[in-house]
């Protein structure tokens, strides 16, 4: 089985296999950014919210024909932190928390060459829809109410984004030299819902923004340890300011980008295959919203200074 080169991605599937593949994220924030600059006093009452995500996603893979297969991912997230709360006389920190299932999404992906044929060059593309089955509704107790009421919580604390998706993908490798290759991947998520009926603690509806991520690098075949390759590249996670669809709305989002180095590796073994990295952030910058133009403000957001990412796969 030819080693997936980090991609994290879908692997090739020939015609009439399964796969199963547990894939796991973390990510940890405390360090709050407005525009590229770290301003951690521009939080609540000066001190930056706290952020801890857990993401496992459960896919089930099977190929249709040799070129073509289909993904079902589920994902489990659990989120904690919290956020200063309270009055300029009496504040205090407030601890917050959720777990659940995520948004679902089922996808298809078609290789454009036949990948049964050694080449140097492959690709593929994809074509899926996600559902809004994570809650976005999650309350807690907010306390800079008076009296304090239970309120839908941060939008960094849902489980869902609370609208429809429609996700494209694309993926590809090149043989450079020998053992050394150039991988590159992307993704698009096209809001299909302008927002949900959810308001924000300032009263204003959340947006359901577009998202996208890419990956470009290179990957070395060790040669001492059959089935390892180990990858380092850069990767961009982002949240668009307008829609493709709709194009620019007055509603809540938090839009900006962050830029990774990330190194990792990625075994394959028969039946098996495994892979682990570790993206280390390099460039964050929050963007203002049009609703934030609108209102001449500048909102910040927190930023991960590294994920830890890892999956393991069995195809049947």
């Amino acid at each position: 089985m030819e080693p997936s080169l980090g991609l994290q991605n879908q692997p090739y599937l020939p015609a009439h296999r399964w796969q199963a593949q547990l894939s796991f994220q973390y990510g940890d924030s405390n360090q709050l950014y407005v525009g590229d600059q770290r301003n951690d006093a521009a939080g609540p009452f000066g001190v930056p919210p706290h952020r801890t995500m857990n993401i496992v996603d459960l896919d089930v893979l099977y190929g249709f024909t040799n070129r073509m297969s289909a993904n079902l991912t589920v994902p489990f997230v659990w989120t904690s932190g919290g956020v200063e709360q309270g009055t300029a006389a009496s504040h205090q920190f407030v601890k917050e928390k959720s777990s659940g299932v995520g948004d679902i999404a089922l996808e298809a992906d078609y290789w454009l060459s036949n990948p049964e044929r050694p080449s140097s060059l492959s690709g593929a593309v994809g074509l899926g829809i996600k559902a809004p089955t994570g809650s976005d509704s999650v309350t807690s107790v907010n306390y800079n109410l008076n009296p304090p009421a239970t309120q839908a919580t941060d939008e960094s604390f849902q489980l869902g984004s609370g609208g429809w998706y429609a996700l494209l993908r694309a993926q590809g490798t090149v043989r450079i030299s020998g053992p050394l290759f150039a991988y590159g991947s992307g993704f698009y998520g096209l809001s299909l819902t302008t927002r949900t009926d959810v308001k924000t603690g300032g009263g204003f509806y959340r947006g359901v923004p577009d998202v996208y991520s890419a990956r470009l690098g290179g990957a070395y075949l060790l040669r001492f340890f059959e089935g390892m390759v180990f990858t380092a590249g850069g990767r961009i996670n982002g949240i668009t300011v307008r829609d493709i669809i709709g194009g620019g709305d007055l509603y809540f989002r938090r839009p900006g980008y962050e830029i990774y180095f990330e190194p990792g590796l990625t075994w394959t073994r028969g039946a098996n295959t495994a892979s682990f990295s570790v993206p280390l952030r390099v460039y964050q910058n929050k963007l203002d919203s049009l609703l934030d133009i609108s209102l001449n403000r500048h909102t910040g957001a927190d930023f991960a200074p590294f994920l830890v990412i890892a999956s393991y796969g069995r195809r049947f």
